[in-house]
């Protein structure tokens, strides 16, 4: 049909451009030719949608897999090196112990007489409280036959007096005159430790050995307390250290028959077989990385069947020692997400071919309708064009209300931000103040070892000059162990007047009054007041964060000082308590107590019992306001005997375990 015909079929002449667009529409045969032609090419389309689908699935799930693993190292990788600097710190605490213990005149004079058993009773007690402080395992001397003459388990049945462990490569290498570093299964105990040992000289002669076991077990608990699955093993594979017990003395790789008989003559672990790993697959990744499948036992049924289980598996060296510590993350995520990721793309599929021949369906139907629905157009046409006009009016109405609506947050935002950023700015300040209180007991903790390097320094210039390298380089081991005392009181200053950061944890509440009394009492300034400290026997945990909550301690412990100023006894009680959802933290001091109208008040900013001169004000505000930001509170009142009593009221925080 023609245009000429078309408008022989109609008495009602048509709007300007409109027949224009007519011509384009065939007639009746013809829309039903392109109709046919149109599902044919639907029928084609569909085809090669059936074709591209699986290919389509296919690289969504090496994408997902590819981006899942990607996030798995960087998060491993991280977590790792948490995990090494948690075991450094771990073991380079004791490293100067046995320095200092070869110093002693005692060990000598038993080194010199072994047969004199009074000085010997006397030696053992000492080297018993001495581990006692220090919470290690065991600490003994032995002769230059590697001979135990002394031991701080030596009423134990397990003692180590009278027993001989010069096959000890720690030993051998002591009697070289160099310090000893060995992780080993005891003989005696048959329990793992790291032994730290230092020969004891006099006169330029090595007259025997001071050796300190340092324990495992606690690191392993914190590791087996956590959901991530670490070890360590040593220069032949084998795990020493793991927060899966049943992965302990496995090895990574067989051992050969030569290695397998070294190790038997040192002992180092005892009798374990040392069996591998049931490894049945190990798929490289990249440097440091590999996927490891092992295959576990677990109980079905009442038989024991094997289940692999795919691992990403990670290594890191341990800087100055021949250690590797290994990280392995549960691939279960991985392939969830590759699962997710194709059932997605399943749908985004299925919903893009609806989508499609819905489209199609509606063109072709719109072609069927077209000449039936040409009038009901025009006048559709002319609505829209209202409607759009109305839309317009009204979007631009919208518009507007919403640029003053954003402009009204972003000021608000603004204005929560600057409080937001002068509450912090005023609490770091209350910290230096708090930190400036402190300097002198500081300067105190750090002149007495600057003095000593001095000595040890002149010392030193003077035995260079007379040729005593030997005893150069004692005082240069000495000046070396006094500068990292400095260092480690730098450093908790340091981490004490830092900027918080806002993460809130789970934080070992006995940890932190701990920290807080050590800071607190530097230079002597609790020497004359009793601590009792009941706290440091719970295992407490809090939601809070490390650094503010230090604070708060810290403010309290020292507003306590000061109100036992001018009484008598100077008594400060630390408490804890708790049930399924709260901890509660007491201290108690023995000072005046508050006077009436006193506690409503204490919070309030600027608001201070204190003489003029000694304070602000605004610590006990703070502490308040660090509280209620871990959602908890403080509370303030007088104690029934006498004195000021607060309590710190926080969430209570627990460790999953495995």
């Amino acid at each position: 049909m023609n245009k000429s015909a078309l408008h022989s079929n109609s008495d009602r002449p048509e709007p300007a451009g409109i027949a224009e667009e007519e011509t384009v529409w065939p007639s009746p045969p013809g829309l039903i030719a392109s109709l046919m032609e149109t599902r044919r090419s639907r029928l084609t389309v569909g085809a090669l949608c059936l074709l591209l689908i699986p290919i389509i699935l296919w690289q969504a799930g090496v994408w997902a897999h590819t981006t899942a693993v990607s996030s798995l190292k960087r998060e491993g990788d991280q977590r790792l090196i948490i995990y090494r600097s948690a075991l450094q710190s771990e073991f380079e605490k004791y490293e100067f112990h046995p320095v200092l213990l070869a110093r002693v005149d005692d060990f000598v004079r038993l080194l010199i007489k072994p047969q004199d058993k009074r000085q010997q009773e006397w030696i053992n007690n000492r080297l018993n409280e001495f581990n006692s402080i220090a919470k290690t395992s065991a600490t003994y001397l032995m002769d230059i036959n590697g001979l135990t003459l002394a031991s701080s388990n030596w009423k134990s049945e397990t003692s180590f007096v009278g027993k001989n462990f010069s096959f000890r490569p720690y030993f051998i290498e002591a009697m070289r005159g160099r310090s000893g570093r060995y992780f080993a299964l005891g003989t005696t105990s048959n329990k793992p430790g790291y032994y730290l040992s230092h020969p004891i000289q006099a006169a330029g002669e090595t007259l025997g050995v001071i050796v300190v076991k340092v324990g495992v077990q606690r690191l392993e608990e914190d590791w087996a307390a956590s959901k991530d699955k670490v070890m360590v093993s040593d220069q032949d594979g084998i795990i020493f250290m793991s927060s899966n017990p049943t992965w302990k003395y496995k090895t990574l790789a067989s051992l050969t028959q030569e290695r397998r008989e070294a190790i038997r003559k040192t002992r180092k672990y005892s009798n374990q077989p040392l069996s591998p790993l049931p490894q049945i697959s190990r798929e490289p990744y990249e440097e440091g990385a590999e996927i490891l499948t092992l295959g576990e036992s677990s109980l079905n049924k009442s038989e024991t069947v094997a289940a692999a289980k795919n691992y990403f598996f990670q290594t890191m060296a341990v800087p100055n020692s021949n250690w590797k510590l290994h990280l392995l993350s549960d691939m279960s995520s991985v392939r969830r997400t590759v699962a997710y990721a194709v059932l997605v793309t399943s749908f985004a599929i299925v919903i893009a071919i609806m989508i499609a021949l819905n489209w199609v369906q509606r063109r072709l139907a719109l072609r069927e309708r077209l000449l039936l629905q040409r009038q009901a157009q025009r006048a559709l046409r002319r609505a829209n064009d209202q409607l759009e006009i109305r839309v317009h009016d009204r979007t631009a109405d919208l518009k507007a209300s919403n640029k003053r609506l954003k402009q009204e947050i972003s000021e608000r935002r603004k204005a929560e931000a600057d409080l937001r950023q002068a509450q912090d700015e005023l609490i770091q300040a209350s910290k230096l103040a708090a930190l400036g209180q402190l300097a002198a007991g500081i300067n105190h903790e750090m002149n007495q070892p600057l003095a000593a390097i001095r000595s040890y320094s002149d010392n030193a210039r003077v035995l260079l000059e007379r040729e005593r390298t030997d005893d150069v380089r004692s005082n240069l081991e000495q000046i070396s162990e006094l500068t990292a005392r400095i260092s480690e009181i730098a450093k908790q200053l340091k981490v004490f007047s830092r900027k918080a950061d806002e993460g809130i944890e789970a934080i070992d509440l006995s940890q932190v009054v701990s920290d807080a009394l050590v800071l607190l009492g530097t230079g002597g300034k609790l020497d004359d007041i009793e601590i009792v400290n009941r706290i440091d026997k719970t295992d407490f945990l809090a939601q809070a964060n490390l650094v503010r909550l230090e604070q708060v301690f810290l403010n309290l412990f020292g507003n306590a000082r000061d109100a036992m100023q001018n009484c008598t006894p100077k008594r400060l009680e630390i408490d804890a308590e708790a049930d399924d959802l709260w901890v509660r933290i007491l201290v108690r001091d023995t000072g005046s107590g508050f006077t009436k109208g006193q506690v409503e008040k204490i919070f309030d900013p600027f608001y201070t019992t204190k003489e003029v001169g000694r304070g602000l004000g605004l610590g006990l505000s703070i502490s308040y306001r660090i509280i209620e930001d871990f959602g908890g509170k403080l509370r303030a009142a007088n104690h029934p005997d006498g004195g000021a009593v607060f309590q710190v009221e926080l969430k209570r925080a627990r460790v999953r375990t495995q």
